[in-house]
């Protein structure tokens, strides 16, 4: 299984770090998953100074792909959404 995962508009390495242990818990949940990407968008909210986060989840199994986005005010908290609904 391979894990890759990317950051958009974010530099936070302890984000990283997180999403990948994280994400290496689906693997017990399905034991074919042969890839998982994970991207981390940070964004500027339009009207005020506070930041949204975005994370989604691509899972590949053999034949499908399974996608969920989800989009929080903390990089931490929309990592859990997505792996939750993952």
């Amino acid at each position: 299984m391979k894990i890759q995962i990317s950051e958009i508009h974010l530099k936070d390495p302890k984000a990283k770090e997180y999403a990948a242990k994280k994400v290496e818990r689906l693997t017990k949940y399905h034991p074919k998953i042969e890839r998982i990407n994970v991207r981390l968008f940070g964004e500027k909210a339009h009207r005020n100074q506070k930041h949204n986060f975005t994370c989604e989840i691509d899972v590949a199994i053999r034949g499908h792909v399974l996608e969920v986005i989800d989009g929080e005010k903390s990089i931490d908290k929309a990592i859990d959404m997505a792996t939750d609904r993952m």
